[in-house]
């Protein structure tokens, strides 16, 4: 009786060790979505922001004057073009010494995204042909002070966000494509 349960966690153990492991899942998701969480300002600095009359007219006025409030950026001077009545202002905005700590590629980062689990997955297919749908959860860490500005809303990815990916079995495992 004893030997005939040790075959059954044997072929058991045999079979589950083909399929995709919640391991190996996590860790394909870990190396395409476990990144730093940046966001883009400007293509260079100092950044400019162009307007007519009031700087809170300017499309990106509110997010650039909540990183200034936040000590990330710093005013610098403004200047005008054109004649009266159309003057067009250009506010110059740089980086302040805080800020320039959280700069990578021309872009802020703030904080990292982590897999927080694997919720399920269904593996399919047969041979060289195998797929397994995953879904992952995922966890967005915000660790700058700054980017819990309420300004920023819609700028800093924040909280947790569930994904589902297709995997293919290749001869190095499971890969997302």
């Amino acid at each position: 009786m004893k030997s005939s349960a040790l075959v059954g966690v044997i072929a058991a153990s045999l079979l589950l060790s083909a399929c995709g492991s919640e391991g190996d899942i996590e860790q394909a998701f870990v190396a395409k979505y476990g990144k730093d969480l940046c966001m883009e300002v400007a293509s260079g600095f100092p950044l400019s922001v162009m307007y007519e009359n009031d700087i809170s007219e300017a499309a990106d006025a509110k997010w650039v004057q909540a990183l200034v409030q936040e000590g990330v950026l710093v005013a610098g001077e403004v200047s005008q073009t054109g004649a009266p009545p159309s003057v067009l202002n250009s506010a110059n905005f740089d980086l302040s010494e805080q800020g320039r700590t959280f700069v990578r590629d021309n872009m802020l980062c703030y904080g990292k995204t982590e897999v927080d689990r694997v919720i399920n997955y269904r593996e399919y297919g047969e041979g060289d042909r195998r797929l397994l749908d995953a879904q992952v959860a995922l966890r967005h860490v915000v660790t700058a002070p700054w980017a819990n500005n309420p300004d920023l809303r819609g700028r800093v990815k924040t909280g947790r966000e569930v994904i589902q990916r297709t995997m293919r079995w290749s001869e190095n495992g499971w890969q997302l494509h």
